[in-house]
């Protein structure tokens, strides 16, 4: 997901502060707990199209997301000379099996890599930086733009999943 240009369809703003960034990674277990309100296990892991995630599989990437970006925080804050290394979602979707987890569980580990992750993002000086093979210079600031968009784009991603399923008949 490219982030640093505003966001059709999410609505995301690439002017979006690094405090209304947090403020939304620190919503995303209501947020997305609020989407999954009144779907069964079989319309969240239901694969509504080819190339589209089921919906479970989208809370189980924000998770990762917000869990290398923790550590992506941290290397800033304890080894910034360190190598940013680039990680494939598709790749660690299919190797964690996202269609076949838990909605319950991939709710509660959400609210436990956002905690963490807001503890990393407070601790990480702001002037501190990394360069990032894909992105450019990574700081605090950028970790929370993007980690926030993906937050936002990936609720749409999960309400147009089941809006699918509604679609295409009980799941």
């Amino acid at each position: 997901m490219t982030t640093f240009d505003d966001c059709e369809q999410c609505g995301h703003r690439a002017a979006t502060s690094p405090e209304e960034a947090v403020a939304v990674v620190a919503t995303a277990p209501e947020r997305y707990g609020a989407l999954f309100a009144g779907h069964g296990p079989a319309a969240a892991a239901h694969v509504p199209a080819p190339g589209v995630w089921a919906p479970v599989s989208y809370v189980w990437h924000v998770v990762d997301v917000l869990r290398f970006g923790t550590e992506r925080l941290w290397m800033l804050t304890l080894d910034p000379t360190s190598t940013v290394v680039p990680w494939d979602a598709d790749i660690v979707a299919v190797a964690r099996g996202y269609p076949r987890l838990s909605v319950a569980v991939a709710l509660r580990a959400l609210v436990a890599a956002r905690d963490t992750w807001i503890d990393a993002y407070r601790a990480t000086p702001a002037d501190a930086a990394a360069e990032h093979p894909e992105i450019g210079r990574m700081t605090a600031a950028v970790m929370a733009e993007r980690n926030a968009h993906e937050v936002l784009h990936h609720g749409v991603d999960i309400a147009a999943a089941f809006a699918a399923v509604r679609f295409a008949g009980p799941a």
